[in-house]
């Protein structure tokens, strides 16, 4: 899926911020929390810039979680009312349910895990 939407994002500049923000939220997965949190950075400013809306939101989202820390949880909040505003009902509801996960163990930051 990254390899389509990098061919797209070569073609349309929008397409990077969704690029941006999929490499990101796969950072955070492997546990490259600063490589995630540059690249959701980078997606949120890109789509600023394009008036993307909903993808600047879930970037903000998205970078808040990352963070992990009491300006993260703002940046959640603030997010999730900036996709309620846009109508993205679904990403709202799964994006309210984090607060019910447990916090991630950060001792793992940035340390590559063996597949």
């Amino acid at each position: 899926a990254l390899g389509v939407l990098r061919r797209f994002a070569l073609q349309s500049p929008q397409g990077w911020a969704d690029l941006c923000l999929l490499q990101g939220r796969a950072a955070w997965l492997q546990g490259s929390m600063k490589r995630a949190a540059l690249l959701l950075a980078s997606s949120q400013r890109l789509a600023r810039r394009h008036h993307m809306r909903p993808t600047s939101a879930l970037a903000q989202c998205w970078l808040g979680r990352v963070r992990a820390d009491p300006a993260g949880q703002q940046m959640i909040r603030e997010g999730i009312e900036k996709l309620r505003q846009c109508g993205a009902r679904w990403d709202v509801d799964a994006i309210s349910s984090w607060a019910l996960s447990p916090p991630q163990d950060d001792s793992r930051a940035d340390t590559k895990q063996p597949r």
